[in-house]
C-alpha cells in the first residue's frame, strides 16, 4: 500500500528549456566571459598600432586577423564586448529605475499622471537615434553622454510599461482593502503595485540592453558615438567599412558578433516572458 502510494507521487515537471534558448544562453555566456576576463582572453593590445602588420588574414598570430592599423581584430573584438555591454547593462539599469519610480507615480496620482505622461508622449514622438544623436552633439561623444544619450530614448517607454501594470493593479481587492485601512500612499505603492511590476521590468530590461547596443554600434557607425581609442563593436564596423571590399571579414566578424548577442537577448526575453507571465505558461488553466 505504502508501495503504491509512494509510485503514485510524481513531482511537478519543470518546464523544458527549448534547444534555442539554451544556445543562446551559450552565446550570452560565453560573450559575458569573454568580456570579464578581456585582458586573459586577448591576445594583443586592443590599440596597438602596426602599419606594417595591417591587413593580415586570419590564423597564426593574429587569430582574426588585423585591421586598417595593424590591430589585432580579435584582441578588440573582446574589449568591445566590455564596452558594448557596460553600455547596454548601465543603461537597461538607469532606465528602467527611473521609468519604473516615474511609472509608479503616474499609475497611482492622477494629478501627475496628467503632467508626467504628456511629457513622455513628447519623448516618444522623437525618434530615439536623433534624440541621442541631439544629446551626444550637446554633450560630446564621452562615455557618459553616450549612455544617458540611449537611456533617455528609453525611459518613456519602461513609464508606459509600469504605469499599465499599476492601473490594472490598483483596483484589486487587496489595493482597495489597503486603501480603506488607511495605510499611507507610499507604502501601498511600494508593498502592493510595485512588485507587480518587477516580472514585466527583468524582460523589459532585456530589450533595453539589446537596444542600447543596437544604438551605440548605429551611434559608432556614423561617427557620432565613442571614438576608435575605446573598442565597441560599433566603431570596429565603423572603422572596416571603408576597407569592405578589400578585407570583408573586418565588418563581418563584429557584426556577426553583434548580432548574436542581440538576438541571444531578445530571444531570453522572450523566454522569461513566457515563464513570468501566466497567461501564457498555463497558469491560468482550470483543472477538472
Amino acid at each position: 500500500m505504502a508501495g503504491r502510494s509512494l509510485s503514485s507521487l510524481r513531482l511537478p515537471a519543470l518546464p523544458r528549456t527549448p534547444p534555442l534558448v539554451g544556445a543562446a544562453a551559450l552565446v550570452l555566456a560565453a560573450v559575458v566571459i569573454a568580456a570579464i576576463l578581456a585582458p586573459l582572453v586577448a591576445t594583443h593590445d586592443p590599440n596597438a598600432l602596426n602599419p606594417a602588420l595591417r591587413f593580415r588574414p586570419m590564423g597564426g598570430e593574429h587569430l582574426l586577423g588585423t585591421d586598417s592599423f595593424g590591430r589585432d581584430i580579435f584582441s578588440r573584438l573582446v574589449y568591445g564586448a566590455r564596452a558594448s555591454l557596460f553600455i547596454g547593462v548601465v543603461t537597461a539599469a538607469a532606465s528602467i529605475s527611473v521609468g519604473l519610480l516615474i511609472g509608479l507615480v503616474c499609475g497611482y496620482f492622477r494629478m501627475a499622471d496628467m503632467l508626467l505622461m504628456r511629457l513622455m508622449d513628447g519623448l516618444m514622438a522623437i525618434p530615439g537615434i536623433l534624440l541621442a544623436i541631439a544629446f551626444v552633439s550637446l554633450w560630446g561623444a564621452s562615455l557618459t553622454s553616450v549612455i544617458v544619450a540611449i537611456s533617455v530614448p528609453e525611459i518613456p517607454r519602461v513609464v508606459r510599461l509600469t504605469r499599465s501594470v499599476v492601473l490594472a493593479t490598483r483596483h484589486e481587492a487587496y489595493v482597495e482593502a489597503a486603501v480603506t485601512l488607511g495605510t499611507p500612499s507610499w507604502l501601498i505603492v511600494r508593498r502592493h503595485l510595485m512588485p507587480n511590476t518587477l516580472p514585466a521590468l527583468i524582460v523589459q530590461s532585456t530589450y533595453v540592453c539589446a537596444s542600447a547596443i543596437m544604438v551605440e554600434a548605429i551611434l559608432s557607425f556614423i561617427g557620432a558615438g565613442l571614438s576608435s581609442d575605446t573598442p565597441t563593436w560599433g566603431n570596429m564596423i565603423a572603422d572596416g567599412r571603408l576597407y569592405f571590399q578589400i578585407r570583408p571579414s573586418i565588418v563581418f566578424v563584429p557584426a556577426a558578433v553583434l548580432s548574436a548577442c542581440v538576438l541571444a537577448m531578445n530571444v531570453i526575453g522572450d523566454e522569461l516572458r513566457d515563464r513570468l507571465d501566466p497567461r501564457l505558461n498555463g497558469g491560468d488553466r482550470r483543472v477538472g
